[in-house]
């Protein structure tokens, strides 16, 4: 028996040995390391409760109290949406708690909801640079909202719709320090009206830097005859919020997942080149009471990253 071989040999073998099982823990630390990757990119889903006329007034003013205009009780439609599987919501006023930050992020926290969009009422480009930027920029704050989203303007000309680029650029600038966000929610008309060869919405955002934010709203671009993929790829990086709305040729084909938009292929878009943090439902069919629209949306939106991830 040859001692001195076999000593060798026992030795190469433990080696190998232990080569093998570090890679394959290094392999396994990879694997872990790729299934939290996976789950941290995960895009969470929030509502614009607008699709939730009942709540109370889209607009600035507010009486006080646990109830929008509508009737129906704001703490207990937040664990509603928080039920369906909602992460956040969007604001489009504060329907009751205009002037109660404090409170309306009570609510906020008391449900695990996160604020992931506000729709500025009752101002305009001109006033966020002036008077109203700080009472705004202070209320979106505390609830801990980044994103200012101007949800429709009234510029007409080339001209005016230049100025508010330039302007949004300047807003941008002011919020930037803030770690906020200007943006523009566009309509179907913005991918039909053109000066010159030239839609408005590449006017908009042909004329504004980097960090103003467009809120792509799929189902009104598609509407237009906009390509939701050939827009995000235009403007890389822009989409922060997108609201997510499926289009048809009837009014209950909003619902995500029951209209002709190719969703899979415009949300990978979005999560490789959009640079998206929220997905943001709107429900605007009028088809549905309370938050049965929400849910059918929520359902098939689900259903859709489901089959995406397989």
């Amino acid at each position: 028996m040859n001692t001195e071989r076999n000593n060798l040999s026992r030795r190469n073998f433990l080696k190998t040995s232990a080569l093998g099982t570090a890679a394959i823990m290094a392999g396994r630390a990879v694997s872990f390391s790729s299934e939290e990757k996976k789950e941290e990119k995960k895009i969470p889903i929030g509502v614009q409760l607008y699709s939730l006329r009942g709540l109370g007034s889209s607009g600035r003013g507010g009486r006080g109290g646990s109830r929008g205009s509508g009737g129906m009780e704001v703490p207990a439609t937040f664990e509603g949406i928080k039920k369906l599987g909602y992460d956040g919501v969007e604001f489009a006023g504060f329907y009751g708690y205009d002037n109660k930050a404090q409170e309306m992020r009570k609510l906020l926290d008391d449900t695990g909801l996160k604020a992931c969009g506000f729709h500025l009422q009752g101002v305009t480009p001109d006033t966020m640079l002036g008077d109203m930027f700080q009472p705004t920029v202070d209320y979106n704050k505390t609830i801990g909202n980044k994103y200012l989203i101007f949800p429709m303007l009234r510029a007409q000309s080339e001209d005016e719709w230049k100025k508010v680029a330039e302007q949004f650029n300047q807003i941008a600038d002011k919020l930037k320090p803030l770690d906020m966000y200007i943006g523009y929610h566009n309509h179907y008309q913005e991918f039909q009206q053109k000066f010159g060869d030239v839609t408005l919405y590449d006017t908009i955002f042909g004329n504004t830097k980097q960090d103003v934010i467009s809120q792509l709203d799929i189902g009104h671009c598609t509407r237009g005859g906009g390509n939701p993929v050939e827009v995000i790829k235009k403007y890389p990086g822009r989409f922060v919020t997108v609201h997510v709305k499926d289009y048809g040729d009837t009014p209950v084909k909003d619902v995500v997942g029951d209209g002709t938009i190719q969703w899979k292929e415009i949300l990978q878009t979005c999560k490789d080149i959009g640079g998206t943090k929220w997905y943001t439902i709107e429900e605007e069919s009028f088809q549905f009471q309370g938050l049965e629209g929400i849910e059918k949306s929520i359902n098939g939106l689900k259903k859709i990253l489901a089959e995406m991830e397989v």
